[in-house]
């Protein structure tokens, strides 16, 4: 507000009337001067060098002594917009990344002596005991003192099948308890953590600066020294007017103004398509990657299952009526498998009569009368547990079910296996397309994997992709894409559990989807907030642009130099000249960084004419 005050008053000063407004303006000047000085004081008594700093603080002094308080209140100007323009963007970009973390729950069930009370997240103390019921999130690191459950914890560990606990057992934070209660007593409160995983972001994210961004600044301080001595020679020969105008030639000055409106304008384009980067080097990186590596499960496969077969051991007994039975019984339940059977069962548009007397034995099987006839289905351990052998002709199937990845759920009625029905991981919808568009871009992709090399190759085979690694443990898998560094490869590596930690964090880009594991999400340098992979072959676009948008930042910074020197010796330029050319500049920086934004802008206006564009939140 002070700069463009003092720039109208200068502007009001130029006519010869009023002229003695411009020594009114005189002490705004200097005061917005101050800062400057104090830079260049830094520069050179504390880190003995002369930089750019001392370049600007001159200027201010030349401007005035010359009687240019228009053309110094217009840089003032320039510079406390684009200053105000980069806490406004930084500041969006911290509300987007604290949004990251709202699907922590508010409030958590605790037993305080002998009763269950609700407390704020926030509050949790290492030692508390919070009470988790079927469908919760699990909110917390902690271990079972009471309870038995069954928990999705694929996210974290990267099983495809739920597991079991009980008493004495280690459950993770963001897994997913699908049937049964436990009783956590809290080893690892989340919420200063959260807060430290925030800062860390904020400062990556926020202060990045990239290598053309450097390049600039380091070019600027470069050049300051060249450029006093040269405006100190230019003063013996053409004096002070001349001298002063040489001061506005430094190369890479504006870099320092624009680059960081470039990342963080590019970074609002990212949050508004729903993915936040977290690391701004990951999109400085990503021109350069050449190999992308997908996890399998839970990247290239969602967490749901699909039946693909039914096996009848009973040769009277159909698929569909197998098929009916077991989601007949399994209706009413909401884990992985039911609702996968349930879904089979409506697509073929199977009636689901109702149950009597429903019996759930967690992580085992399930029971119900259906009529005059009892109906069992569950896993090969429930048919231990039931007295029920499985005859030799599953025996093959089962086999070669596990090495494909795949579950097998049987069907018993009246103590006698009828059948076993075949569910297998679901193919992300968008992964073959995602994958042929990063082909596309020449981009060589690889699948990294802990599951068997069956299910793998298969994968691999139906998304066209040529190389694979199967059977990797998740201690080795970093020193896969070490080897391909070695090889002198750019690694992106896209994953979203625990067993992905080591690859993550050796990879040169780190991608994961929201709501992977909390490892996954601290030490992926990109998150995909949609859970969609989609989205990836976009951030390759993005990083592209932001990479040439920062080219043409970098020469719009070089344009001063290159024309106020010439213009200074064969044009007579003076400081009025050579102000208005680095103020021009800027302005040209400056449509130059924000047009990405606007052109997002309008494009998504335009889509969508009834509602401006909003955030991935």
């Amino acid at each position: 507000m002070l700069s463009a005050g003092l720039l109208a008053v200068t502007s009001l000063g130029a006519l010869p009337a009023l002229s003695l407004l411009n020594l009114a303006a005189l002490p705004g000047i200097l005061y917005l001067n101050l800062p400057f000085v104090r830079r260049a004081w830094q520069e050179i008594v504390h880190e003995r060098r002369v930089g750019i700093s001392l370049i600007d603080g001159i200027i201010g002094f030349v401007n005035v002594a010359l009687g240019y308080y228009w053309v110094e209140c217009l840089f003032l100007t320039l510079f406390a917009f684009n200053q105000k323009y980069l806490l406004k963007t930084r500041s969006q970009s911290i509300a987007d990344l604290i949004d990251v973390f709202g699907d922590q729950p508010m409030s958590v069930t605790l037993l305080v002596e002998g009763r269950e009370v609700r407390r704020p997240f926030a509050e949790l103390q290492a030692g508390d005991q919070v009470v988790v019921q079927t469908g919760a999130l699990v909110p917390v690191d902690g271990r079972v003192v009471d309870g038995f459950a069954l928990v999705d914890q694929h996210k974290l560990t990267g099983e495809a099948q739920p597991v079991e606990r009980l008493p004495g057992s280690q459950v993770l934070a963001n897994t997913v308890l699908l049937a049964g209660r436990l009783t956590i007593v809290v080893e690892q409160a989340g919420s200063a953590t959260i807060a430290a995983q925030i800062g860390q972001i904020l400062q990556k994210t926020a202060d990045h600066k990239t290598a053309l961004h450097s390049k600039g600044e380091a070019l600027a301080d470069q050049s300051a020294l060249p450029v006093l001595g040269l405006s100190a020679f230019t003063l013996l020969i053409l004096g002070p007017a001349s001298a002063g105008a040489i001061l506005f030639s430094s190369f890479g000055y504006l870099m320092r103004l624009l680059s960081p409106f470039s990342v963080l304008n590019f970074l609002q384009i990212a949050a508004q398509e729903g993915i936040l980067v977290k690391d701004g080097r990951a999109l400085e990186r990503l021109p350069r990657v050449d190999t992308v590596i997908f996890d399998k499960t839970g990247t290239l496969t969602l967490e749901t299952l699909t039946v693909v077969r039914c096996h009848c051991v009973w040769p009277d007994l159909s698929e569909d009526e197998l098929l009916a039975l077991a989601a007949t019984v399994e209706q009413n339940q909401e884990h992985p498998i039911a609702r996968a059977l349930c879904n089979a069962a409506r697509q073929r548009q199977l009636a689901l009569p109702a149950t009597d007397a429903v019996h759930y034995t967690v992580g085992l099987g399930i029971q119900a009368r259906l009529g005059d006839q009892l109906v069992q289905v569950g896993s090969e351990r429930y048919l231990e547990t039931i007295g029920v052998a499985l005859p030799d002709s599953l025996h093959a199937t089962a086999q070669a079910c596990h090495s494909a990845g795949c579950t097998l759920v049987y069907v018993v009625v009246d103590h006698a296996l009828c059948g076993a029905v075949e569910l297998c991981p679901t193919l992300r919808p968008e992964a073959a397309h995602v994958v042929a568009q990063l082909q596309q871009e020449k981009l060589d992709i690889q699948i990294l994997s802990g599951d068997h090399e069956e299910p793998t190759r298969r994968l691999a085979h139906l998304l066209g992709i040529t190389t694979f690694h199967a059977a990797v443990l998740p201690q080795d898998k970093a020193a896969v894409i070490a080897e391909l560094h070695r090889q002198g490869r750019t690694v992106c590596f896209v994953g979203d559990g625990l067993n992905d930690a080591l690859a993550l964090r050796e990879a040169d880009v780190a991608v994961s989807l929201h709501g992977a594991s909390s490892v996954a999400r601290d030490l992926a340098q990109v998150m995909l907030m949609h859970q969609q992979l989609d989205q990836l072959p976009r951030l390759f676009t993005l990083a592209h642009q932001l990479e040439q948008n920062q080219r043409n930042n970098l020469l719009i910074s070089l344009l001063p130099g290159m024309l106020c020197l010439p213009g200074v010796y064969l044009l007579n330029f003076g400081v009025l000249a050579a102000g208005l050319l680095s103020n021009l500049s800027l302005l040209a920086g400056l449509a130059n960084v924000t047009l990405p934004l606007t052109a997002y802008r309008r494009q998504i206006a335009a889509e969508r004419p009834h509602s401006p564009p909003t955030a991935y939140r």
